[in-house]
């Protein structure tokens, strides 16, 4: 499997670029009070209400956003760790004159 963690990164900034600008959408009220100037009424405490509710949704998406931009990150640094350590690995063997042919001595197998 092929992975370029350089772009994943990049996907992962876009994402989080992408998490702030829906976090900027909140309050979705615009900072707007629907109660001011009106009594407690039933139709202003279900506009309050929805409002409130539509933002913690609204930041609910805008954390998942965020969760997968830091998986992004992560798969990118384990991926080049593993490649480094496999490439350290291999300089290894070839300066002891050992070949991907020739079974590791070292006990551990492979």
């Amino acid at each position: 499997m092929f992975v370029d963690p350089p772009r994943v990164r990049g996907l992962a900034r876009a994402t989080r670029a992408v998490a702030e600008a829906t976090r900027q959408r909140a309050p979705l009220s615009g900072g707007a009070n629907p109660v001011a100037g009106a009594d407690d009424n039933e139709l202003a405490v279900s506009l309050r209400d929805a409002a409130a509710a539509l933002d913690r949704v609204v930041d609910y998406h805008a954390g998942q956003y965020v969760g997968f931009a830091h998986l992004c990150t992560r798969g990118a640094d384990s991926y080049e760790n593993a490649d480094d350590a496999s490439g350290q690995r291999l300089r290894s063997d070839l300066a002891h004159g050992r070949t991907s042919a020739e079974p590791d001595r070292r006990g551990g197998g492979g």
